[in-house]
């Protein structure tokens, strides 16, 4: 189908007005690392979030076949 192979996390749905929907995340966007490594399971991406600490997340993904890097800013917006 044209897309590349990765391993990642899909993202089935985000919440009206979360962290994630501000960021810009959409269902269908495979996160495959974050600014501290690849993500692989679900384990690999709560990491990262407490990691974090409730500042900005940079996550690495795929959306069709173009790669992005978004940052996820958690707290008040």
């Amino acid at each position: 189908m044209g897309l590349p192979e990765a391993e990642g996390l899909l993202i089935r749905d985000v919440t009206e007005d979360s962290p994630a929907a501000r960021a810009g995340l959409a269902q269908g966007d495979l996160i495959v690392a974050t600014g501290t490594g690849p993500v692989r399971t679900v384990d690999d991406l709560f990491d990262a979030l407490g990691a974090a600490r409730g500042a900005a997340l940079e996550l690495h993904i795929l959306r069709g076949a173009d790669e992005r890097t978004i940052q996820v800013t958690f707290g008040e917006s």
